[in-house]
């Protein structure tokens, strides 16, 4: 017994030698016997002005364990590697965690901090096909045969891209699709969608259709995809799931289009249809309740003094358009209107009413209230050319073809 109290001082007494002379490791014969009360690594309170170092002089890892099992290791000078074809690599000083001890036996790390995720043999977790030689500073992820990457892209001097890096199967590969997912998770109800669901609230996907595109989602594609079977990924190059688009500054005057522009539009073809809710744009003079073919206006979208707006219709030659072969009718619906101009009123009170009523306010020139000119077409010859035909019948006051009152007032300036 007096043997046994003597030999453990005596140990401590051999370990503190071993620190004091500089060596690396401290232990216990058969590194069995610990005190979990009073046994530790490292300083007590009682050293406050010193660090505590943990630290390899030679140039060999520092490795972690527990259950006797390497869980995290700090790789030593490592120049002049290579990794998915990229090489002279320095990946020296780079930690790795992983629960997959074989990681460390068989990979190294990609960047200065590389979490590696337990995965079956069969499956990767050291994928190297989105890595880049410029992966450096920042967080890698390997696990499930894919790869992501979190920190910086150096560019040059003081020129740097923060990144969000994902890979690497895209469209309809075997293993398709990696999205990158933005989620909101609440409390856990046992849910089969939204925030309190097991994969949560997904705010915004990203799914990458080929090397050259990847289609935005916004909106929950998760509950979209149970919901509705139709709603499989993004299909456009932004695509919002439902819900509403608000653009505070559009209705404000400094965005108004004054010069030729097109109106976006929403295809409202029948589900099932890959076009259904697609935006498109149509020419605004086509929008029911919208200026149109039917009638045009000069110089439409011209602003300033002097531009001239007149409005004309059924002219020139069309196949869809009012032409020239076309006429206009105001109160009467016919297929086929005698004029041009083709006016038909039916009165429906005591006063007089007119089917035309025309004011000329004349000028200090030659002013016609109508005026008329019948004449041959060119390379025609007609056969009677009236100016004006007037037909009146059964008046029973009094019946006239032309009725005309003419005054003439001079005023007097005295």
């Amino acid at each position: 017994m007096k043997t046994k109290k003597i030999l453990r001082p005596l140990i401590m007494a051999v370990c503190m030698l071993v620190l004091g002379s500089g060596y690396a490791q401290v232990t216990q014969v058969g590194n069995n016997g610990f005190n979990s009360a009073t046994d530790f690594v490292g300083w007590d309170n009682t050293v406050v002005n010193d660090p505590l170092r943990i630290r390899h002089n030679a140039n060999q890892p520092i490795e972690w364990y527990t259950d006797a099992r390497r869980r995290m290791q700090l790789y030593q000078t490592l120049p002049l590697l290579t990794i998915n074809g990229f090489d002279s690599l320095d990946l020296s000083g780079y930690l790795a965690l992983s629960g997959n001890p074989a990681f460390f036996n068989n990979t190294r790390p990609f960047s200065r901090l590389h979490l590696a995720d337990t995965a079956a043999a069969a499956i990767i977790n050291g994928q190297v096909f989105g890595f880049r030689p410029w992966q450096r500073n920042g967080i890698t992820f390997t696990g499930n045969g894919d790869h992501g990457y979190f920190g910086q892209e150096h560019n040059g001097r003081d020129t740097t891209d923060m990144v969000l890096m994902w890979s690497n199967d895209f469209g309809d590969d075997q293993f398709a699709p990696d999205h990158l997912s933005i989620r909101f998770m609440s409390n856990s109800l046992g849910v089969p969608t939204g925030a309190s669901s097991l994969r949560g609230l997904e705010a915004m996907r990203f799914f990458p259709v080929d090397r050259t595109r990847v289609n935005v989602g916004i909106g929950d594609f998760i509950a979209g995809n149970i919901n509705d079977p139709l709603v499989t990924e993004p299909t456009e190059i932004l695509d919002v799931l439902d819900g509403r688009l608000r653009i505070r500054e559009l209705p404000e005057a400094s965005g108004e289009a004054t010069g030729t522009y097109r109106v976006m539009v929403v295809d409202d073809a029948a589900s099932p249809s890959g076009e259904r809710g697609v935006v498109k744009w149509v020419d605004p003079s086509i929008l029911p309740g919208a200026t149109d073919c039917d009638w045009t206006v000069q110089n439409a979208s011209v602003t300033g003094a002097g531009v001239p707006h007149n409005v004309f219709t059924a002219v020139d030659s069309s196949n869809s358009c009012p032409d020239a072969n076309d006429h206009v009718g105001v109160g009467v619906n016919a297929a086929n209107l005698p004029g041009k101009l083709t006016v038909s009123e039916t009165a429906n009170t005591a006063a007089t009413e007119r089917a035309v009523h025309v004011t000329m306010n004349g000028d200090n020139g030659i002013n016609n209230g109508i005026f008329v000119q019948s004449r041959p077409a060119t390379g025609v010859t007609s056969d009677i050319i009236r100016g004006i035909q007037v037909n009146s019948t059964n008046g029973v006051g009094g019946t006239y073809g032309v009725e005309s009152n003419a005054q003439f007032t001079v005023n007097d300036a005295s």
